[in-house]
This record gives C-alpha cells, sequence and structure tokens, in this order.
C-alpha cells in the first residue's frame, strides 16, 4: 500500500495492480478481485453410470480412456483450456494440479495403473494402481495431478493391467479437475 498526502491534508490509499500503482476505490478493488477470479484456468468433468470394458492385453501396453466415439468425457466447465475427442489442450504454459478419481471392476486380483500422458511430448508425471476386487465389485482409485504444460501441449487419460496376462476393467464413473498454479 502506498499512502499520498492530498492538498487538503487527506490521504489517498494506492495499491499495486499488474505492475502499476491504482488509486484505490471499491469499484477498482472489486475489479482486481474478479479479473483473479474469471480468469483462473481450469478444466471440471467426468463420466458417470456407465459401464465400459477396456481391454488392457498385452501386459504393460496403455490404453486410452475412452469409447468409440471420442465422447466418454463430459466437460462441466473449462476457461483457458480445450477439450476435443477426449484430448486436453493447454492455452497457456505453466504448472497446473487437480485429482482424477474413478471407479472400476474387473476379475479379482488384476492390478490395474492409471495415468495422465502428454501426448504431444510422450511423457507422463505419476500413475498410480488398484487392483480388482471381483467383476461385481468396485474398486476406487484417487490420482493427484501435477503437470508442467507447454502451450499447445495434448493430454489424454490411459489405464494398463500389469498382471501377467492382462486384463478387461469396466470402468464405471470418474471426475477429474485440472487448475491452474502458476506460469
Amino acid at each position: 500500500m502506498l499512502y499520498l498526502k492530498q492538498a487538503d491534508d487527506s490521504y489517498v490509499e494506492y495499491i499495486m495492480f499488474k505492475g502499476e500503482w491504482k488509486k484505490k476505490i471499491a469499484d477498482e478493488l472489486r475489479q482486481v478481485t474478479l479479473d483473479g477470479e474469471t480468469n483462473v484456468r481450469h478444466i471440471y468433468g467426468g463420466f458417470q453410470n456407465i459401464s465400459l470394458a477396456i481391454v488392457c492385453t498385452p501386459q504393460d501396453e496403455w490404453k486410452w480412456i475412452t469409447n468409440v466415439t471420442n465422447d466418454l468425457w463430459v466437460i462441466e466447465e473449462l476457461n483457458g483450456v480445450k477439450f476435443d475427442d477426449d484430448v486436453i489442450t493447454f492455452d497457456l504454459k505453466g504448472d497446473y494440479a487437480g485429482m482424477l478419481s474413478l471407479s472400476f471392476s474387473g476379475t479379482a486380483g488384476k492390478d490395474f495403473e492409471f495415468r495422465l500422458f502428454n501426448i504431444t511430448k510422450s511423457t507422463a508425471y505419476y500413475q498410480i494402481g488398484a487392483s480388482s476386487t471381483g467383476a461385481g465389485n468396485y474398486t476406487n482409485m484417487t490420482l493427484p495431478l501435477y503437470l508442467e504444460a507447454e502451450t499447445g501441449n495434448q493430454y489424454r487419460f490411459e489405464i494398463r493391467c500389469t498382471s501377467v496376462t492382462g486384463g478387461t476393467a469396466t470402468l464405471h464413473s470418474a471426475i477429474f479437475r485440472i487448475y491452474y498454479l502458476h506460469g
């Protein structure tokens, strides 16, 4: 904050905003707040109440989590991020964080792993595994997300079976969110 004395001996308060000193008045403070809230880049979506079988053979081969028409994921909200054909594209370089939560079922004892894959760079940051407990039992998996995206990088969610003969996972529901942290 900066306080400047006026000719009438009153003080005017200034705030630093986007590298410039601005006179502090109610409307300007409201605009500062709205700029921060409305321009947060993010994406939020998922799918529910489905039974999508993804055959994960051979063992350790990653499969794209999508359906035959590439419209499995329903996006509820996005800003500064594109989503087409079940692929996420970031409009702004920066660090992003988020979470994927997913429920699936499969043959008891089959081990599956999930990840967010950078298609552009052919890399993934983290993956997490879960074992299926039977065709009629839901297994829940949560994957924390952190990525350092370049402008235009494309990402998709993937699954693989690490069990010796591979296996089939039936996906039932999922929800994810990814939001911009900093540049």
